[in-house]
């Protein structure tokens, strides 16, 4: 159901509403009237949920549809985890990822060297990806649902990490990521993990793929 069809099915709602309620209040008693009113109201909330419920799951199927499409490219991906290694956190305080100042002492950190591999249905025709948009996310994590529990997870709450100085190997030389890649690329990043996780997916908009266990030790965080 499109958004010009809500909305006028919401514009012909209230013009009824409108109409009963001046008929009900000239042709029946007051009480009669006030509540004929009432009760044609009543039905116009519910119908207009119900309108609006229909549309925003067409929007939902969309917008999922749409981001499919935009993360194909690492649909059923696999990841090779060559090291994960624990690291000081950052001696800045930059808000440069959407951290904050406290989330940045708090976290674990971690250098992170993987390897990432597109589903072999690839190999014929690769399409494109940007590393920088990848993030980690919860092994338990679901993958987005657009306006029906969009970062979802098994325990309720999803935390997306962003990824800091994402490096492409390049010749075996660590290059800034920036422009899109095809095919299989061997990554290097540095992440802040909440301290309660252990294993990590991988997340390319709305596909995950992967898992990355994280050592039991690492560095203590910052005071």
């Amino acid at each position: 159901m499109s958004c010009s069809r809500v909305f006028y099915g919401l514009l012909a709602a209230l013009f009824g509403y409108v109409v009963v309620t001046v008929a009900a209040f000239r042709y029946l008693e007051w009480w009669q009237a006030i509540l004929a009113s009432a009760v044609t109201l009543g039905l116009i909330v519910l119908g207009g949920k119900l309108l609006v419920r229909a549309a925003l799951g067409r929007l939902g199927a969309m917008a999922q549809g749409l981001m499919a499409g935009q993360s194909k490219a690492l649909k059923d991906a696999t990841v090779d985890v060559h090291a994960v290694r624990p690291v000081p956190p950052p001696t800045d305080s930059r808000d440069d990822t959407g951290d904050a100042a406290a989330d940045v002492r708090t976290r674990r950190w971690f250098a992170f060297d993987v390897s990432i591999f597109p589903h072999r249905e690839q190999a014929d025709r690769p399409a494109e990806w940007h590393p920088e948009t990848l993030v980690l996310v919860p092994a338990s994590a679901r993958p987005p649902q657009p306006f029906g529990g969009f970062n979802a997870t098994a325990s309720g709450a999803d935390e997306t990490i962003r990824l800091r100085e994402v490096r492409v190997l390049v010749d075996g030389d660590p290059v800034p990521a920036g422009d899109a890649v095809t095919g299989p690329q061997r990554l290097r990043f540095v992440a802040g993990v909440p301290s309660d996780l252990k294993e990590l997916s991988v997340r390319y908009v709305v596909h995950q793929f992967g898992r990355i266990r994280l050592p039991a030790a690492a560095l203590p965080a910052r005071s």
